[in-house]
């Protein structure tokens, strides 16, 4: 079976169970007040797309989250509803790809090293050392993940730059203390690494993701999680996800800082992008671990870590947390 026919395969499985889990409704994370968002371009940030509250005149200082794509792919627009539901909670979200790109899926474009398994479940997830080069030496996926980091990194220089222009429309309306690094599949191998690299991240948010166990990444690299100083968040698809291995091995590794996963049995790699039925119940997740790691909410902290969780009404989804004392606030 092709790698293609494979998503659909299981893209049509997510629907089913879906289907069979009924709305979604009463899992979401409603306590927001939410409000109507701007999807736009910016000429000073060419590069990245700009989902923001639409409202910013009597707006508090909003907290700025930095989007890397599946595949590192520069394109946002299969994310738009997923983004569009952070900026709708009070998220000044700067995304990755112009905003007048088209959509590009994971599974149509995988400029990733094709023993990756965040791509594929085939190929051994690690796959020797090409002869004459060491597991420490760069390698290409190393190349694609470097130039995704500067990039995340360049837009918060951006963020700084757009609060502090007195002539611009976001003069004094960022929480430059309350940066979050949040990325999907490659994405999320980027998030990581741009956490662990520069300190003004103070989060981690992970969709469908591994890093230290991501084939065709050279040793350093791999050892991101070690470097990281900040909260991270794993939001994974299940066993079926091809990025579960390499999560279980992250998951494993002896890092200190605060963490949390939460594991939908059947989405998969792909069905919460590709399914309505996801949209938001994972962008609530992910707000609620942007509100309490940057803001210390307690709602959030309950809808998280409580046994059972705010969204675990059903079987299809579980929770795990480490390093998290119960009564945990961001300093």
């Amino acid at each position: 079976m092709t790698r293609v026919r494979k998503y659909i395969a299981l893209a049509a499985m997510v629907l089913v169970v879906a289907a069979a889990a009924g709305p979604t409704s009463a899992m979401a994370d409603d306590h927001h007040d939410r409000v109507s968002v701007v999807r736009e371009g910016d000429a000073t940030l060419p590069t990245h797309t700009i989902y923001r509250p639409a409202e910013l005149r009597n707006a508090n200082r909003l907290p700025v989250v930095v989007w890397e794509n599946g595949a590192c792919a520069n394109s946002n627009r299969i994310y738009e509803p997923f983004l569009t539901r952070l900026a709708s909670a009070g998220y000044f979200v700067i995304a990755k790809g112009p905003v007048t790109n088209p959509p590009v899926y994971e599974d149509t474009l995988l400029p990733l090293p094709a023993t990756s398994p965040l791509l594929d479940p085939d190929p051994p997830l690690e796959p020797p050392a090409p002869a004459g080069k060491t597991d420490a030496e760069p390698t290409g996926f190393d190349t694609i993940i470097d130039t995704a980091v500067g990039l995340m990194k360049s837009a918060v220089d951006w963020a700084q730059e757009a609060d502090s222009n007195p002539q611009g429309p976001y003069y004094g309306k960022l929480d430059l203390s309350s940066i979050a690094s949040a990325g999907y599949s490659c994405g999320g191998v980027t998030a990581i690494a741009a956490a662990a690299r520069d300190s003004r991240f103070r989060t981690v948010l992970g969709y469908n993701t591994s890093s230290s166990a991501a084939a065709g990444l050279s040793q350093p690299r791999r050892a991101a999680l070690l470097g990281l100083k900040v909260p991270v968040a794993w939001i994974m698809g299940g066993t079926s996800d091809v990025a579960y291995p390499g999560f279980q091995s992250d998951w494993a590794m002896r890092f200190e800082v605060p963490a949390f996963q939460a594991e939908h049995l059947y989405a998969g790699h792909v069905g919460f992008w590709r399914s309505t039925a996801f949209e938001e119940e994972v962008a609530d997740i992910g707000t609620a671990w942007l509100d309490l790691t940057l803001g210390g909410d307690s709602h959030a902290a309950d809808y998280l870590l409580d046994n059972p969780c705010g969204f675990c009404d059903n079987q299809y989804w579980s929770t795990k947390s480490r390093n998290w004392p119960r009564d945990w606030r961001r300093s």
